[in-house]
């Protein structure tokens, strides 16, 4: 967005959605150890490749045997809790979520309903 600067006004987008200011007790505890150990907020990469980690160690954990066609049966019957919002995988071994809709707005990344709601504000005081 920044560097993309006006260009990048009213850019409509589908991103998969970390909240670092959720009041879950787990991803409280993992945007506090984020923030201690990188004195930054975890970006919506490092919390997903946190859950990623996670949730094939608990799959591992519940599989005998450690090979692919195991780990993506154990996927399939796991629904595991992530610092993201609940995980769960369909037969295939593919996450089972809709991403949700952003929009830039003022150079900044919202969310679509905010874009939208901006938008209508606008289309109104034109008038």
């Amino acid at each position: 967005v920044k560097k993309a600067g006006q260009a990048a006004e009213g850019f409509v987008f589908p991103q998969v959605y970390f909240d670092c200011e959720s009041t879950d007790p787990d991803t409280c505890s993992f945007v506090d150890k984020y923030r201690k150990r990188y004195q930054e907020d975890p970006d919506t990469f490092a919390a997903h490749a946190y859950d990623a980690v996670r949730v094939v160690a608990a799959a591992m954990n519940q599989t005998p045997v450690i090979n692919s066609s195991a780990l993506t049966g154990e996927l399939a019957r796991i629904a595991y809790k992530g610092v993201t919002g609940n995980i769960q995988f369909d037969q295939n071994g593919d996450v089972v979520r809709a991403p949700s809709l952003f929009a830039v707005l003022g150079g900044e990344i919202v969310p679509f309903e905010k874009f939208k709601e901006a938008r209508l504000g606008q289309e109104i005081f034109k008038q």
